[in-house]
């Protein structure tokens, strides 16, 4: 076997569409290792020497050639948190991350609801995470969640701590804006998680659509889901999924970019992510008025923010009239972001956890 380079730490990821943030761009600008496992992979089930994820068992347990450092592992299963006990046994540093709230409610979650997330996966979920040694959140609310979670439920809580979602300040998303459209656009983005948020939009969609602004659906087509958007809506633009490593490279193609959520004890574990791509991509945002964004967007400066379905139409009416307020709340976004939420100016926060 040979034997990996050495690292601070190794990330250990399944495929899924928010690891860009929570392990692809750490990672990389970490210098570590990453080791992708698809989700139907059995490489965690059998001993391996040729696969992704290698590994043989021991007498004292298993040996990891390719893991180096810390242990980083994305949203760990009880399969993952025994491999995590073995390595720990090996003298790694063993964490874990999350970037969502996983022990709210499963009916104000769509994804959870959706993959069957019931009351022994949340038990198994809470059990995997306190093996780790430490648990890194991606927000200061999500983390308070998870200590009240474990002290009231297990009466035990491993090290917390916070890890922001931060841009690269090299992302191509900062220089590839080019305006090929003639008419303002209106955009909103997401998945089919996000159908109950956008409802919140609607108004503010329609009177954009009765102002003369171009319409954009980003991810899902809305009346893939419920016909009655197209109903409602009239024509818009959709513009499907992209591979992350295409979607990452290029800019959001709107000039108004909506960030409408429900407020609930499942959202508020959310980040941030759409106001910083809106904001590298020269969009001028609307943000919803609650605890994901308004603690690092300012009203009037860096996005505008909006307490419900009327008061977005309203701001988002006020976008399209004024192409000067437009341009000031973009130099302002993009002034922010880049001297206080790019990765590089922030890298103490993953490495505090990755060290401990």
């Amino acid at each position: 076997m040979t034997v990996a380079t050495e690292a601070i730490a190794t990330w250990i990821v399944g495929i899924g569409a928010d690891i860009y943030w929570r392990a692809e761009l750490p990672a990389r600008v970490l210098d570590c290792r990453l080791i992708y496992v698809g989700k139907d992979s059995d490489d965690f089930i059998q001993p391996n020497e040729h696969g992704v994820f290698r590994w043989r068992p021991t007498e004292e347990g298993a040996e990891y050639p390719d893991v180096v450092g810390t242990a980083v592992w994305t949203r760990p299963d009880m399969t993952r948190a025994i491999h995590g006990a073995a390595m720990s046994a090996n003298g790694h540093r063993v964490i874990c991350e999350v970037d969502d709230n996983f022990l709210a409610d499963p009916n104000k979650n769509i994804f959870l609801r959706q993959n069957g997330f019931d009351a022994e996966a949340r038990r198994k979920h809470m059990q995997a995470f306190a093996s780790m040694d430490a648990i890194i959140c991606s927000t200061e609310p999500l983390r308070e969640y998870y200590f009240r979670a474990f002290s009231r439920e297990l009466k035990y809580v491993p090290d917390l701590y916070v890890a922001r979602n931060h841009v690269d300040d090299d992302d191509p998303r900062w220089f590839s804006r080019e305006r090929t459209w003639d008419r303002i656009r209106v955009g909103i983005q997401g998945s089919h998680q996000h159908v109950h948020d956008w409802r919140l939009a609607a108004p503010a969609l329609a009177l954009a659509r009765d102002m003369g602004a171009e319409l954009v659906f980003m991810g899902l087509d809305p009346a893939e889901h419920d016909p009655k958007w197209r109903d409602f809506l009239g024509d818009y633009i959709h513009i499907p999924w992209e591979n992350p490593l295409d979607y990452h490279t290029r800019a959001i193609p709107f000039d108004i970019g909506l960030a409408p959520l429900v407020t609930n004890v499942h959202t508020m574990g959310k980040s941030d992510v759409k106001a910083l791509e809106y904001a590298m991509s020269g969009v001028a945002s609307v943000l919803q008025n609650n605890v994901v964004y308004n603690r690092d967007w300012v009203n009037n400066e860096t996005a505008l923010l909006a307490g419900g379905p009327d008061d977005m139409a309203d701001q988002v009416a006020r976008l399209i009239s004024s192409s000067s307020l437009r341009e000031e709340l973009v130099q302002n976004a993009r002034q922010y972001v880049a001297e206080q939420r790019t990765i590089q100016g922030n890298l103490d926060e993953w490495r505090d956890a990755i060290i401990g």
